[in-house]
């Protein structure tokens, strides 16, 4: 596992929609490993590994984060914005932001007693200060349309853990990069598409190019999932999930059975810590978009299991990760041309 990369990616700002600059880090990562990139209109990558195979797995994790889009520019030289996704504006307000243009233009979100008293916290309260003392000088700098992210780095903590913005989806991304690395090692012979995703925090762009451009026989959706074991965390209808007792498989009605009982085989083969969800309809990933690509694409879901989701201190563990790397590596090792995806009768 390449945690230096990992952390690169997890200091590169990739709002849904913007995510040219980190997709250019992940092939300059992946060049060492990969036959051919694929980069399609969407902007998303994959990265293929065994290009001649008949048999395709596609590998979905999505590069986009949560963000804002600036959509005004006040004659005060402060910044307006518009959600990109499922933030919470409460979380920002007095926190240092990123507006990304042509170039990074630091900011921090206004707070005031008033805002900070309001029953709820919406996004047209939210301004950035950049500095600036008029409409005209900020112009100069910023731009309508120009994305904008928390600007906070990553922390390790203790207990293998780690904190940072947008684990949701670099963990995912990182993953899939790291099971095609790993699988190909342990001499994996299968077509491996691993394709990190745009648009899955918004539009869901990237999962619906991928799968109608590659047509795989299968796929496996990486991403994260909710955590039930801290102080005031869901109350745990989707399951009992912790950080540090491995890959989360889904209990879905969009999950092909024989993948989910392939990867717990393996699980147990091998000695890898692993947990169960239970979403018995959309999974709300990648995995609802490909499921029904082309003529239909069975999957599986993988998640790593995620604190504090959509916040900028997003909680996942080491250990957590290595888990999901390693129970996919394995499993790319046993598919090939004869794997059975219809379910018994």
């Amino acid at each position: 596992m390449n945690k230096e990369f990992f952390k690169s990616l997890l200091e590169c700002p990739s709002v849904s929609g913007h995510e040219e600059m980190i997709q250019g880090k992940v092939k300059q990562y992946m060049e060492d490993v990969v036959d051919e990139f694929k980069i399609d209109n969407s902007g998303s990558l994959t990265s293929i590994i065994n290009k001649d195979s008949g048999f395709k797995v596609l590998l979905c994790g999505h590069i986009d984060e949560i963000g804002f889009y600036v959509n005004r520019i006040y004659p005060d030289g402060t910044i307006g914005i518009t959600k990109s996704g499922g933030v919470r504006p409460v979380l920002y307000l007095g926190t240092h932001v990123q507006i990304i243009g042509d170039n990074i233009v630091d900011g921090v979100v206004m707070t005031n007693s008033s805002i900070e008293t309001k029953e709820k916290v919406a996004c047209s309260d939210l301004r950035i200060d950049i500095g600036c003392d008029c409409k005209e000088e900020a112009e100069k700098l910023v731009s309508i349309g120009s994305s904008v992210c928390a600007s906070t780095s990553w922390k390790e903590l203790q207990n293998e853990r780690i904190a940072a913005r947008a684990i949701d989806d670099r963990g995912g991304a990182f993953i899939i990069l790291e099971a095609i690395r790993r699988a190909k090692e342990k001499g994996c012979k299968i077509g491996m598409y691993a394709t990190t995703t745009t648009g899955e925090e918004t539009t869901r762009r990237g999962a619906f190019h991928a799968a109608t451009n590659h047509k795989p026989d299968c796929a496996i959706i990486v991403d994260v999932t909710f955590a039930t074991d801290y102080l005031g965390a869901h109350d745990g209808e989707n399951g009992d999930i912790s950080l540090g007792k491995g890959a989360v498989l889904c209990h879905s009605s969009t999950v092909n059975k024989n993948m989910n009982k392939k990867m717990e085989e393996i699980a147990k083969q091998h000695d890898i810590a692993y947990q169960w969800e239970v979403y018995p309809s959309f999974t709300y990933t990648d995995g609802d978009t490909v499921l029904l690509s082309n003529q239909g694409v069975p999957i599986c879901l993988v998640s790593l299991p995620l604190r504090y989701m959509h916040s900028s201190i997003e909680m996942a563990d080491y250990k957590d990760i290595e888990a999901c790397i390693e129970l996919i590596s394995n499993f790319l090792c046993e598919l090939n041309e004869n794997t059975e995806f219809v379910p018994e009768l």
